[in-house]
């Protein structure tokens, strides 16, 4: 009985081993073929319009309220 819960163990251990080591194949293979320069450039670029758009809409709102005293023991 011990014997073959054993050899489940190893086997089980083995094969969790196997796809894992199978996955990290498959995304070392995906980023080498489909992850480019031109691809990274492109979302960073979408990232930075949307974080300047995300500034340009925020910065009226802070400058209309102008600056608080919070802090300033007044």
């Amino acid at each position: 009985m011990m014997l073959t819960l054993s050899f489940h163990g190893v086997v089980v251990w083995r094969l969790g081993f196997a796809l894992i080591a199978f996955q990290a194949l498959s995304l070392s293979i995906f980023w080498l073929r489909v992850v480019s320069r031109d691809w990274v450039r492109s979302s960073a670029e979408c990232y930075a319009e949307r974080l300047i758009e995300s500034v340009d809409t925020l910065m009226p709102l802070s400058v209309d309220q102008g600056p608080t005293n919070a802090g300033s023991g007044n």
